[in-house]
């Protein structure tokens, strides 16, 4: 028996060495991950997003579904409570209410960690957050609050993309995604002794005959 407890106790080390291996590859829905595993979801895998790959999704694609997931609870964060506890004293509201947003803090300081990390620009994370704010809000008001909508919902989704269009057309992004790409190029790439160090200036003696 006491021999069974031992094998046992080994092979769960083993396994949570495995887990915290900085070459773990975690496989989620279609998603690959490489790096120390610090958060695991049902629906997805979190690494510290820095230096991480996910090969089977565009960065664009992976910042949109994780942004989705973070408005889902920041929507209902805001505005769930004016339904659910509109009876109930403010503090009960409000404590509700950050604890909802925990869980949106939780996807969404990732995201833009990781859009960073992919040298999507700051404007363009924004822009992004906007218009998946908006998409998540159109049926979270109709079918959760009961609330009715007029099409200039539907006008302002336009003018939203337009913006998508524009600041994902910045020529002030491109530039600043092209110096970014370039720093971390620039960083990866060893230094020679011969870059490090200085050389001094070659100093030739010349005689001058009279």
């Amino acid at each position: 028996m006491r021999n069974q407890l031992v094998s046992a106790d080994r092979q769960a080390h083993a396994v949570m060495q495995k887990l915290m291996s900085p070459g773990l590859l975690m496989k989620s829905r279609g998603i690959c991950i490489h790096g120390p595993v610090l958060l695991h979801l049902p629906a997805m895998s979190f690494t510290y997003f820095s230096g991480s790959t996910i090969p089977s999704m565009p960065p664009i694609l992976v910042v949109a579904v994780l942004l989705t997931i973070s408005n889902l609870f920041m929507t209902y964060a805001w505005y769930g409570h004016l339904k659910d506890h509109a009876h109930q004293p403010l503090w009960i509201a409000v404590l509700v209410s950050w604890g909802v947003a925990f869980f949106e803090y939780l996807v969404q300081v990732p995201a833009n960690r990781f859009g960073n990390d992919h040298h999507i620009s700051l404007g363009q994370l924004k822009i992004l957050q906007e218009v998946i704010t908006l998409a998540v809000f159109v049926p979270f008001a109709i079918y959760y609050m009961n609330r009715p909508l007029s099409w200039n919902f539907l006008w302002a989704g336009c003018c939203m993309l337009g913006a998508v269009y524009f600041i994902f057309n910045d020529p002030a992004a491109k530039a600043e995604k092209h110096e970014s790409t370039a720093t971390a190029q620039a960083a990866n790439e060893p230094v020679t002794h011969q870059e490090a160090s200085s050389p001094l200036p070659a100093v030739t003696h010349t005689s001058r005959e009279d």
